[in-house]
């Protein structure tokens, strides 16, 4: 009996122990599913803040009306190539540049959370920071010929006419047909091609004679032979300055159309006006700080929105002088990172020819 008793009382202690933990375990699975319902709703918030936020940036005021920004030098992103001393040229500028990566803009953003074009006034004017550098957004180019089947965009900085550093380039890109709207009557009929990429250039001291030049390479259509081009051949090419007299970037969106060859990057952008234009091509792109990429990068590209850029000013202190090295005119020499395009009129500006000093002996006779 006391061993009945004994083993009675055991079995009720294990039945009360494994109630108990059934009881634990029970309660834990309440516990974590609350916690991951309050997650979720945390999470919900913190989007519809974010959304809040990008609305309200949308509807600012423009920068011109509050007054520039506060100058706060930025570090420069943590994955930057190093720096290599080059051997400075005689005749040539001493510049120190870091090109960087090429960033691809797609797959876009849900429609819901990307804006549709950002303030003209965002990209104005403002302090420049050597350190951060200058954002290019390539956007999409337009009035391609119809035989065009692919492009490339090959891309280098110029400081007077001589490259700084190695050119780059951008990843391939089919040419499709494109029918513009209606109310777009000035934008140029042909193919178009989306680029939809986005070069940040970091370590860039600021200066006048420093432009963006750039080749665009093409396959299909027909060479002065009447033969079918298979591979990838330059066709045209543009250039753009980067900063004005007061050292800031040329911030904007900006149309360039594309000139012919040869291309010659010492050309000033009077001189420039007078190339003519490859068909009807032009290339859409944008420029801006470093420090203000964050916003046009959620922009989304439309070639419908062609009309908001603008071709770019006619810069007062451009080098009147051309340079015309033989390696510039017969080709751009691209490395493994190349990329080319090009400019047409949009003034009848030229600039007058340079003065030729007259020999001695006429100089002595007039006395």
């Amino acid at each position: 009996m006391a061993v009945e008793m004994e083993n009675q009382r055991l079995e009720e202690e294990i039945f009360n122990l494994k109630l108990l933990r059934e009881k634990k375990v029970a309660n834990w699975d309440s516990e974590m599913v609350e916690m991951h319902r309050e997650n979720l709703q945390q999470m919900a918030q913190l989007q519809a803040d974010i959304g809040m936020l990008r609305r309200d940036v949308v509807r600012m005021p423009p920068r011109a009306l509050q007054g520039p920004p506060p100058f706060v030098p930025l570090m420069p992103p943590p994955m930057l190539p190093p720096m290599h001393p080059t051997k400075k040229l005689p005749g040539r500028p001493e510049a120190a540049i870091v090109t960087g990566g090429l960033d691809s803009m797609r797959p876009p953003s849900p429609a819901a959370n990307r804006h549709i074009m950002e303030p003209l006034d965002a990209l104005g004017p403002a302090p420049y920071d050597p350190v951060a550098g200058f954002v290019i957004f390539y956007d999409f180019l337009l009035g391609l010929e119809p035989t065009f089947q692919k492009v490339r965009l090959l891309s280098g900085l110029y400081s007077n006419g001589h490259r700084m550093g190695q050119t780059t380039s951008l990843p391939d890109e089919p040419c499709e047909m494109w029918h513009s709207p209606q109310h777009l009557t000035n934008a140029p009929k042909g193919n178009i091609a989306m680029l939809a990429t986005k070069q940040p250039i970091p370590r860039v001291r600021p200066a006048s004679s420093i432009a963006l030049v750039m080749e665009l390479q093409a396959s299909g259509g027909f060479n002065p032979y009447g033969q079918v081009v298979q591979h990838l051949s330059s066709c045209g090419w543009s250039k753009l300055d980067l900063f004005d007299q007061h050292n800031q970037v040329l911030s904007g969106h900006w149309t360039l159309p594309v000139r012919a060859l040869p291309l010659r990057p010492g050309l000033s952008t009077g001189q420039l006006n007078t190339v003519p234009q490859v068909g009807k091509a032009e290339l859409f792109l944008r420029v801006t700080n470093a420090r203000d990429a964050e916003l046009p990068s959620l922009t989304e590209i439309d070639p419908r929105n062609a009309s908001l850029y603008q071709y770019p000013p006619l810069m007062s202190n451009s080098p009147a002088a051309v340079i015309e090295n033989l390696t510039h005119r017969l080709a751009f020499h691209p490395s493994t990172n190349a990329f080319h395009m090009s400019l047409s009129p949009y003034t009848d500006y030229v600039d007058p020819p340079p003065v030729e000093e007259l020999p001695n002996q006429q100089k002595n006779s007039q006395r």
